[in-house]
This record gives structure tokens, sequence and C-alpha cells, in this order.
């Protein structure tokens, strides 16, 4: 398994680093937009509703990319051919999250501290989407943002 780094600063993008240090891509938060941004390529995050976790990504051509389906816990991926991601919790006290593709286990999350949260991200080797590994971090630190 590969391992990422997630740098959280406080006022500044959320940065995702492989593991050669090299930027894989950027969480931009600001009070009501949320995006995505891989390289030089933006991607709109819509809710569905206030309080609803369910949400939409899309392209900078106004495309469906990415929809999760909370009530299922999985993702649907629209960009080459339709694929679905499942995701798991592994305990409320854990703070860990999977993310399967059929029954392969492709990414863990989990976070460690309390005031100052660092994030700990394992990548199956042969899995190389680095959108679906920022929209699923993103997903993670929003559920645990609220």
């Amino acid at each position: 398994m590969k391992e990422f780094t997630v740098i959280y600063p406080m006022f500044s993008p959320i940065q995702l680093i492989d593991e050669n240090g090299k930027l894989v891509g950027e969480i931009l938060l600001n009070s009501f937009n949320q995006k995505l941004k891989i390289h030089n390529e933006i991607f709109k995050i819509k809710y569905n509703g206030l309080f609803s976790r369910n949400y939409k990504i899309f392209d900078q051509n106004k495309n469906l990319v990415f929809k999760s389906d909370f009530s299922k816990n999985r993702f649907v991926y629209y960009r080459n051919e339709k694929e679905i991601f499942t995701y798991k919790n592994n305990g409320w006290f854990n703070n860990k999250l999977s993310l399967y593709k059929t029954n392969d286990l492709i990414i863990s999350v989990e976070s460690k501290g309390f005031f100052k949260k660092k994030y700990k991200l394992k990548i199956n080797n042969n899995f190389n989407n680095h959108f679906i590994i920022l929209a699923f971090l993103n997903d993670y630190i929003s559920s645990q943002s609220s």
C-alpha cells in the first residue's frame, strides 16, 4: 500500500501529497463553495440540500463526474465508464473509513489528534485515480467536521 500525506493548513487549501512528495490535488474550501483541484482542472461540489450528506461533483463543463449515495454507503464515478465504490466505517472510535471496489480494498483513511488533525491515507498500489482519492478524502474530512 502507498501512503499519501495530507497537509491541512488553517486558512489554505488542503493538499494531498503522493509518496514521492508530489502534489496530487487540493481541496478548496470557503464559506459555501467546495471544489477539488487536480492539476489545472477544477471540480465543483454541490450538496443536495442544506443538511444532506449527499452531493454531486461536476467538471468545468458542468458534466456530472461523481455522486455520493449516503443511504447505500457508495460513490458512483462517471468519467470513462460508470464505476461504483462502496465504503465502510471501521468503528466510531477508530475514525477509520475504507473504500472498496467490488471486494478489493482501494483506500483507507484515518485521523489522529484532537486539536490538530493528522490524516493517514493508504492506497492500493494498483490504484491511481487521483480524483477518487481526493473525493474520498474530502468526504472523510467533511464527515469528521460535522
